[in-house]
């Protein structure tokens, strides 16, 4: 399964688990309807407001991905964006 596949799988697992609903956007959601797109990242819609972060980012962090950014709370609260990011392929995940 290719990277990007592999990963959202994996984000897609995660968020099932928790109950946490969520929506796939962007570049990676065109690709799956079968539409050649370049993209380097995953964008992810969440069915939960910002007061859900802390289990969202125990979801994350359980399926090895972490904050992209040093201030998550401050950063959440002023875009409404939880960026994450696989330390291994290095794709980042924007929640």
């Amino acid at each position: 399964m290719p990277m990007y596949q592999t990963l959202l799988a994996n984000v897609g697992r995660a968020l099932e688990s928790q109950a946490i609903p969520y929506m796939v956007i962007g570049g990676q959601a065109v690709l799956l309807h079968g539409e050649p797109r370049l993209t380097r990242d995953i964008d992810i819609t969440l069915g939960v407001d910002a007061s859900e972060l802390k289990r969202v980012r125990a979801a994350m962090e359980g399926v090895g991905l972490t904050p992209a950014v040093t201030d998550v709370e401050t950063f959440v609260r002023s875009t409404n964006v939880f960026p994450v990011s696989d330390a291994v392929s290095g794709v980042r995940v924007d929640l």
